[in-house]
């Protein structure tokens, strides 16, 4: 499975070079990609998956949008 990865503000930092084409396992939940991706919970407030709200439990589909957000976001 690939997803389309996005990680804004100061998260930035932690996105792979793959983010485009981000290979997770089959099952993956939010909270694995962030334990994955070397994120503590606190770093990210706000999580979207294909532009819905998700939580630490959130399944994440094939060929997903996924969007990370940190406390302060925007520009």
């Amino acid at each position: 499975m690939r997803i389309h990865l996005k990680l804004e503000g100061i998260l930035a930092a932690h996105a792979p070079e793959n983010a485009h084409s981000y290979p997770i396992p089959e099952g993956a939940t939010v909270g694995w990609l962030i334990s994955h991706l070397g994120l503590s919970p606190e770093q990210v407030t706000l999580v979207f998956v294909d532009h819905q709200l998700a939580e630490a439990n959130t399944r994440i589909p094939d060929n997903a949008f996924v969007n990370f957000c940190p406390f302060i976001c925007g520009g």
